[in-house]
């Protein structure tokens, strides 16, 4: 299933001309249905690259996203990269909707890549947007390491009895 997913993704994304609808529909199914980060880190690539690529055409919506991915990490605060940009002498930023509850500076997060390696990450700076946008400053990685559609995670914290 992971195969047929990620082919189907790469369909799309090589026809985001021809965007519509039902396609973003698709795409949104296939983020909820697999459980498998590739499909999920592909997925979100896919609707970010249509969102900035076609101006006025709304496809990324938080709450779309965090329907898809509620049910998939129950036991974690999740943070998909939409977008990555380094400042020079002050660090790594990365963009997303935060699902699941919240990141606060100081944080200690684990960073997903679609290739399977975790990487471990401090945030450091938060600033949330209206838009449920969140912005973050992480330090322990380094720019080229950091791609769209990545995951940060944070664990919540397990209830004692």
């Amino acid at each position: 299933m992971k195969e047929k997913h990620l082919q189907r993704v790469a369909e799309i994304r090589n026809d985001l001309p021809n965007m519509s609808d039902s396609l973003s529909d698709e795409l949104y199914d296939i983020l909820q249905k697999s459980k498998d980060r590739t499909v999920s880190a592909a997925a979100i690539q896919a609707l970010y690259i249509a969102q900035t690529e076609f101006e006025g055409m709304p496809i990324l919506y938080f709450g779309r996203i965090s329907d898809a991915l509620a049910d998939k990490y129950d036991d974690t605060t999740d943070l998909y990269i939409l977008d990555i940009f380094g400042v020079e002498d002050v660090g790594v930023f990365v963009t997303g909707y935060a699902i699941g509850g919240e990141i606060q500076s100081g944080d200690k997060l684990l960073l997903e890549k679609a290739d399977g390696r975790d990487i471990p990450v401090t945030c450091i700076e938060v600033t949330e947007h209206p838009s449920k946008n969140v912005c973050l400053q992480i330090e322990g990685v380094a720019l080229p390491e950091v791609s769209q559609g990545d995951r940060l995670v944070k664990q919540k914290p397990t209830k004692q009895a």
